[in-house]
């Protein structure tokens, strides 16, 4: 697990994943100017105690990025990382994963929903089911009365748990399955209706989507 940081010892303002030495996948709408480091294999959202703090060289946008009513698609971003890291990157997935698969997603993001939560200070992480992408359409529409973008083939969904989901600050952070005895990620945290509302799953931007975008810089 990886934080997307503006200064070195500063707070994680989005989650990540090192997915090779020199290279982390976020979300797309977690990139701008202000953005400077990336902390790997902290357990802390703050500070330097553990794990590794690494300036960011390049910043590198998905060609179809793109923001509809303030929900981004094709939600992904690589940051190039200017020392390559010791911590072993995790494996990304290219296969989509089955309706009802459980995945988890971690990160330090608000501990109560709305944008006056507090932040976690330590990682946390919750197990959340993969949805049928019409199912997750019609949960999401209902509970936003229309007002939210309909998902696309972009997108895959997953929770709808009360109170067990992400929530602000966690985006970018990576959605992961386990597959032959190893975590691999197969989205990144990118958007939703609220956080932790029953039966509304979260939105994440789908991996298999991205092959080419993120294939070139996985480790080899």
């Amino acid at each position: 697990m990886a934080g997307v940081r503006k200064s070195s010892w500063g707070l994680s303002i989005c989650g990540a994943a090192l997915i090779a030495p020199t290279y982390v996948l976020t979300a797309g709408h977690c990139v701008d100017d202000s953005i400077n480091y990336v902390a790997v294999g902290t357990r802390y959202n703050i500070g330097g105690l553990d794990g590794e703090r690494i300036r960011i060289k390049r910043k590198i946008m998905h060609p179809e990025y793109v923001e509809l009513f303030d929900a981004p698609f094709f939600d992904f971003a690589i940051l190039e990382l200017e020392t390559p890291s010791t911590i072993k990157p995790i494996r990304v997935s290219f296969d989509d994963s089955p309706v009802g698969t459980v995945g988890t997603v971690r990160g330090w993001g608000r501990i109560m929903n709305g944008v006056l939560g507090p932040p976690s200070l330590v990682l946390k992480q919750v197990d959340v089911k993969i949805w049928d992408n019409d199912k997750c359409n019609a949960a999401i529409q209902a509970a936003s009365k229309g007002t939210y973008p309909h998902i696309r083939s972009s997108n895959v969904c997953a929770g709808g748990v009360q109170d067990q989901d992400v929530c602000q600050g966690d985006s970018g952070g990576p959605l992961t399955i386990a597959q032959n005895g190893e975590d691999v990620v197969v989205g990144v945290v990118s958007w939703g209706y609220e956080c932790g509302h029953r039966d509304t799953p979260f939105v994440y931007a789908r991996v298999s989507k991205a092959k080419d975008f993120i294939a070139p810089y996985l480790a080899r």
